[in-house]
């Protein structure tokens, strides 16, 4: 379980969880009208790695766009990444990026530092 991959479509980010880099990436947009299978799906492979003795190390966050519902799920992704982070005593990075011009990326980015117990960095891209 090296690698996990979900290619982008119009309404649904690109996802990339490599194990031996313990990178976690998510990029694109996130405009589903029901997210729930497809987060899931990714929530699977999270916990996947983390029974497998794989840590993730770095995630990479690049939305265009976020909607409410999948803004809910990237809450509920990052805190489990922060329970795994705590029981391995593994330190675990989160990278926000957001293009200057979005405040909406930008305020879910900030909101999300204050609610999470992680390094959170909020880069201007």
């Amino acid at each position: 379980m090296k690698m996990f991959h979900i290619e982008s479509s119009q309404n649904s980010p690109d996802v990339r969880i490599d194990g031996q880099d313990g990178i976690m990436e998510i990029s694109g947009n996130s405009t589903f009208e029901r997210p729930n299978d497809f987060y899931r799906q990714v929530a699977r492979w999270v916990h996947a790695f983390h029974k497998d003795a794989k840590e993730i190390q770095t995630v990479n966050v690049k939305f265009s766009e976020l909607d409410k519902a999948s803004m809910r799920w990237m809450m509920f992704l990052l805190k489990e990444v922060e329970k795994i982070s705590s029981d391995r005593n593994n330190l675990v990075v989160v990278n926000w990026y957001y293009n200057g011009s979005n405040d909406m990326i930008r305020s879910t980015g900030e909101n999300y530092k204050t609610q999470v117990n992680l390094p959170f960095n909020l880069i201007a891209a």
